[in-house]
């Protein structure tokens, strides 16, 4: 089974693929006050987008880590 590094690496190699032409990778693997975002996008309209990679399905402390992570941008 791959690991959720294998699939932020992927991702990170592969954003305007998957997300649009508009994304790209701000920062990967970024340090804040709550924690490491794993991938930071940015949309060319300035928007950013915190991407948290999980293996299996999500629970509600990845939802609770994503917020924390948005909060400390604001």
């Amino acid at each position: 089974m791959a690991s959720e590094r294998y699939f932020e690496i992927l991702l990170s190699r592969s954003v305007t693929h998957i997300f649009g032409s508009g994304y790209s990778l701000a920062a990967q693997q970024l340090t804040l006050p709550s924690g490491r975002i794993d991938l930071l996008l940015q949309h060319r309209d300035g928007a950013k987008h915190v991407i948290e990679v999980k293996k299996d399905k999500a629970k509600l402390d990845a939802v609770d880590q994503v917020v924390r992570y948005v909060e400390d941008f604001k």
